[in-house]
């Protein structure tokens, strides 16, 4: 689930309250042996749970802090047992889970049925914004320990939708505002925060759970990727996230793999010419995606044709990306303009600082690609609580036409989620600028469908957003991390939303 904060104003407040915020009695270990440190490039700006689809907010909280009723394999997809221990769908809208016995948060409340309903009442609060406008969550408690979900509609895919985001956060936290000092049921606690500086997180010996060998891990926060490179290197830092291909040159201790995030492009078609399909065609052909592998991407990269890839239901095999075809982008533009499109219109080309390694680099080719065919774009990089107000409902009013560079996690295994969140023109949460009535209703149709159809529609639905152009896939992206020789681990593709670092583990 993607849903944008509304307080990201209020973020150096909250930030000045986060010390100290830990269960009562907790003693906090400092044995440096088993103490980690992970640098990388975003820090979190809130620790709300409602926040956990942003990677910079997930990598600290999810199943550190605050849990999520189910996980997920990373190898295969299977869904796994986590504060649920079990469930079942009782019928086409509702789904029943049977929850752990011995689970506390971090504040002494006790996670049992009553917590699931004050979460998911907390959940469907518009004052939170956490869920897309496809979902309405109700909640009936059958005994202390097992609880009924339902949506509104029917929902196959309840169980997947409680895998990433809607965490759990005590009973005791605020209904209607963010959290400002978390009490989760996860195996650590926060103990330090300072603002632009780093995040200390310290092993929750109350912890209901396996005990993890990490007694506490610090989160530092570098730019430069040959800096958090280095920092691995002399022992500074453990984990490296988000390396560069030229940073990445030690074989005993860096990895790459193929990651769950999806490169695109969002046109506003709120304001010409972006409202003409030619010239979003015109954007798709200026691309040239093959010349940025190796250069300013990892040579991993593959190039996508529509958000989710080949392992999520609903992927269309047939699709295939836009071929590079500079004249072709010439000629789309040259017929709209003489249809009166202003296809010279000055555009906002926005990209977000940081978003992954190179990425600036990546935004200045890409605006230099539309410029080169015609467009005129200019390039703002910006921080993310600023960009995140472009990308993400409500949106800025009478900001012209903008273009923003997006990357998606896609990785829950099924295409809803790419396609209610981002081209739903009504209840998209994440990034729908759109203006296609068919659309809208093929999403609507698909939503509660199951099986083979459920299938076949998001597919009808992904060929639809190609053919019109209504957004432009980039590429399936490669991350490169670095490890140090200490640690039995190794990243995986849910490493780039988040890390449980209860799964980290010292070689003996």
């Amino acid at each position: 689930m993607i849903s944008r904060p509304k307080w990201g104003f209020l973020a150096p407040l909250l930030l000045g309250t986060m010390f100290g915020a830990t269960a009562p009695g907790a003693v906090f270990a400092q044995d440096a042996s088993t103490s980690i440190t992970i640098v990388s490039t975003e820090e979190p700006d809130t620790m709300e749970t409602c926040n956990a689809g942003y990677a910079g907010v997930s990598r600290v909280i999810q199943n550190n802090i605050s849990e999520t009723l189910l996980d997920r394999d990373p190898a295969n997809g299977t869904l796994l047992p986590r504060l649920a221990k079990s469930w079942e769908q009782i019928d086409p809208k509702t789904w029943r889970f049977h929850l752990v016995e011995n689970a506390t948060f971090s504040d002494g409340a006790k996670f049992n049925a009553d917590a699931v309903l004050f979460n998911i009442k907390r959940i469907m609060n518009p004052a939170m914004s956490c869920v897309d406008g496809t979902i309405e969550f109700s909640a009936v408690k059958i005994d202390d320990y097992t609880v009924d979900i339902s949506n509104s509609v029917d929902d196959p895919i309840m169980p997947v939708r409680f895998v990433k985001g809607n965490l759990m956060t005590s009973p005791n936290s605020p209904p209607d505002a963010p959290i400002r000092q978390p009490s989760g049921t996860g195996p650590y606690l926060v103990s330090e925060w300072v603002p632009g500086v780093k995040v200390v997180l310290t092993r929750n010996d109350n912890y209901w759970g396996e005990k993890p060998e990490v007694s506490q891990v610090t989160y530092l926060f570098r730019a430069e990727s040959s800096v958090r490179a280095a920092m691995v290197e002399t022992g500074e830092a453990d984990i490296a996230l988000e390396l560069t291909q030229q940073d990445a040159d030690n074989p005993e201790t860096d990895f790459p793999y193929v990651n769950s995030e999806t490169t695109w492009l969002r046109l506003d078609e709120k304001y010409p010419p972006f409202d003409d399909v030619r010239v979003r065609q015109a954007v798709a052909y200026a691309i040239d995606r093959e010349s940025m592998k190796g250069t300013v991407l990892n040579p991993g990269v593959i190039l996508a044709e529509q958000l989710p890839g080949p392992s999520i239901n609903g992927f269309n095999p047939d699709l295939v990306p836009y071929p590079y075809d500079p004249e072709k982008a010439k000629a789309l533009l040259a017929e709209a303009k003489a249809d009166g499109v202003p296809v010279d219109a000055p555009i906002r080309f926005i990209g977000r600082a940081g978003l992954f390694a190179n990425s600036d680099e990546v935004s200045q080719v890409l605006s230099q690609m539309l410029n080169n065919v015609g467009f005129n774009t200019s390039l703002e990089i910006m921080e993310r609580a600023r960009e995140i107000t472009f990308q993400s409902r409500p949106f800025p009013e009478n900001v012209g036409p903008n273009l923003v560079f997006i990357m998606s996690d896609n990785d829950r295994g099924d295409a809803s989620f790419s396609a209610n969140n981002n081209y739903h023109s009504k209840v998209g949460t994440q990034s729908a600028t759109y203006l296609h009535p068919e659309l809208d209703a093929l999403i609507e149709k698909a939503t509660p469908a199951t099986g083979e159809e459920r299938t076949k529609l998001y597919q009808e639905i992904f060929k639809l957003v190609h053919d019109e152009a209504i957004s432009v896939p980039l590429f399936y992206m490669v991350t490169l991390s670095r490890v140090s020789p200490r640690l039995d681990w190794r990243p995986s593709i849910s490493t780039n939303t988040h890390i449980d670092v209860q799964d980290i583990k010292f070689k003996k």
